[in-house]
């Protein structure tokens, strides 16, 4: 089993009665009713995109950067933190192939903006 670590980025904020959070990475939005909510939430559709990714072999379309303005949006926050999580990918092969990754381990660096 071949292990692997990513790391991504977001903005998690408050736009009017939800929380939004942005995976710049991947260009991933998701909004929830609390920011623990949201960022649960920004996690377990990364690692679906990954899975998705892994199981499809197409780990070449898997990053699709965010627009410049979320990258300044990040860059400008002051409240970074680091959360991580493991990931067991649900893609299973007979034949080893170099997209064959079976356990990962990211830690997002999330920007909680104003």
């Amino acid at each position: 089993m071949a292990t692997a670590q990513m790391s991504f980025s977001a903005v998690i904020k408050k736009e009017g009665d939800d929380w939004v959070a942005h995976c710049l990475e991947l260009d991933i939005v998701t909004t929830a009713d609390s920011p623990d909510r949201v960022q649960s939430d920004l996690l377990d559709l990364i690692m679906a995109q990954l899975d998705y990714a892994l199981a499809n072999d197409n780990l070449d379309h898997f990053y699709k950067p965010a627009p410049e303005s979320a990258w300044r949006e990040f860059f400008a926050c002051d409240k970074k933190v680091i959360v991580s999580r493991d990931f067991v990918s649900q893609f299973k092969t007979q034949k080893p192939t170099p997209s064959s990754i079976a356990t990962t381990t990211g830690s997002p660096e999330l920007c909680y903006a104003s």
